[in-house]
Protein backbone atom coordinates (compact mmCIF):
# COMPACT_ATOMS: atom_id res chain seq x y z
CA UNK A 1 0.00 0.00 0.00
CA UNK A 2 1.10 3.58 -0.69
CA UNK A 3 1.77 5.82 2.08
CA UNK A 4 -0.43 9.08 1.95
CA UNK A 5 2.91 11.08 1.80
CA UNK A 6 4.27 9.34 -1.45
CA UNK A 7 1.52 10.60 -3.24
CA UNK A 8 1.55 13.78 -4.91
CA UNK A 9 -1.21 15.31 -6.60
CA UNK A 10 -1.36 16.67 -10.06
CA UNK A 11 -4.44 17.92 -9.72
CA UNK A 12 -4.26 21.68 -8.56
CA UNK A 13 -8.22 22.06 -8.71
CA UNK A 14 -11.65 20.24 -9.63
CA UNK A 15 -14.38 20.60 -11.55
CA UNK A 16 -18.19 19.87 -9.91
CA UNK A 17 -20.88 18.72 -12.54
CA UNK A 18 -22.40 21.76 -11.75
CA UNK A 19 -19.53 23.77 -13.29
CA UNK A 20 -17.81 25.24 -10.14
CA UNK A 21 -14.13 24.77 -9.57
CA UNK A 22 -12.55 24.00 -5.80
CA UNK A 23 -9.18 22.92 -4.07
CA UNK A 24 -8.47 19.14 -4.96
CA UNK A 25 -9.21 17.63 -1.71
CA UNK A 26 -7.37 14.05 -1.51
CA UNK A 27 -8.61 13.06 2.26
CA UNK A 28 -12.55 13.43 0.60
CA UNK A 29 -11.35 11.05 -1.95
CA UNK A 30 -10.19 8.64 0.54
CA UNK A 31 -13.31 9.09 3.01
CA UNK A 32 -15.50 8.06 -0.31
CA UNK A 33 -13.63 5.30 -0.52
CA UNK A 34 -13.42 3.76 2.72
CA UNK A 35 -17.60 4.40 3.06
CA UNK A 36 -18.12 2.84 -0.26
CA UNK A 37 -15.30 -0.68 1.29
CA UNK A 38 -17.37 -0.65 4.40
CA UNK A 39 -21.30 -0.71 2.42
CA UNK A 40 -20.01 -3.17 0.44
CA UNK A 41 -18.39 -5.61 3.01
Amino acid sequence: MVENSQIESSFAEIRKRNGDTTKFDQDKITNAIYKALLATS
